[in-house]
């Protein structure tokens, strides 16, 4: 299965967060957190790609795989 084409917006989600995300941007006093990057996604992309974002999320979560094929 291709994950891209099957979880578009999923995908470009996960594009906020490469490899090193921790360390990449900047945090200024603060620890690193996931939550300030997805608060940054909802903020400057629309309503319907927030949407659509969640939707595949739940599609994937719904699919019950394995760490293996998530890789």
């Amino acid at each position: 299965m291709d994950y891209n084409k099957e979880f578009p917006d999923l995908g470009y989600v996960l594009g906020y967060f490469p490899q090193r995300w921790a360390s990449i941007y900047a945090w200024g006093e603060s620890n690193p957190d996931f939550r300030a990057i997805i608060r940054h996604f909802k903020t400057h992309n629309n309503y319907e790609m927030v949407l659509s974002a969640i939707d595949d999320t739940a599609r994937l979560l719904s699919m019950s795989l394995g760490e293996e094929e998530l890789e």
